[in-house]
């Protein structure tokens, strides 16, 4: 995935206008991403929309040719000039159509090329495109997890917490009773010391 191809340059590689670019981005047959202050078209995208042009598609393709087929158009050539057209009309007539058939087949393995060199590109772009799928749901995975544990020890801190408070409150009321206890006991021993003394 590459985004790398900005307006213009998308404009120019599709032959169309940046109005016509807007419209395929709204159409959402053309990702994009801001990088900075300026947004970059997905080049894959652009080059499918190319791709799927017939007029431009041929562009596209290297045309493998054998030796043979690369032969045809030098041996027919000189043959007709061997053959005066006036003496033997029939012969060169049928050369030129063993010339035109085999260029009609030639056009035929061209496109059936061109058919199988973009199904190949589009199997491993979405090949390409599914390795950080994968990922992704991996990450993914594992972040679940990570947060399932950690609210799980959340929730084994917050029962901890819980205890310990309580267990405070316990202390505390046992300690406000001690020094409640020890007041009295210190006052009535006041009481007894004062009222001993005149009791005597």
């Amino acid at each position: 995935m590459a985004f790398s191809l900005d307006r213009d340059g998308a404009s120019r590689r599709l032959g169309v206008s940046s109005r016509t670019i807007d419209r395929h981005i709204q159409a959402e047959r053309i990702r994009t991403r801001r990088i900075g202050k300026k947004m970059f078209l997905e080049e894959d995208d652009v080059e499918a929309l190319r791709m799927a042009d017939p007029a431009r598609r041929e562009e596209d393709y290297t045309i493998v040719e054998s030796s043979e087929e690369r032969k045809v158009p030098e041996i027919v050539t000189p043959i007709k000039e061997m053959i005066d057209p006036k003496q033997n009309n029939v012969a060169l007539a049928e050369i030129v159509r063993i010339y035109e058939d085999a260029r009609s087949l030639i056009a035929e393995k061209d496109a059936t090329i061109q058919t199988l060199s973009y199904k190949l590109w589009k199997i491993e772009s979405e090949l390409a495109n599914s390795i950080p799928a994968m990922e992704y749901k991996k990450t993914t995975f594992l972040l679940e997890s990570a947060k399932s544990k950690s609210d799980s020890d959340a929730e084994v801190l917050t029962k901890k917490i819980t205890t310990l408070e309580s267990e405070v409150n316990k202390r505390n009321s046992a300690l406000v009773t001690l020094v409640i206890l020890f007041i009295l006991v210190l006052g009535f021993s006041v009481i007894f010391v004062l009222f001993g003394d005149s009791l005597k």
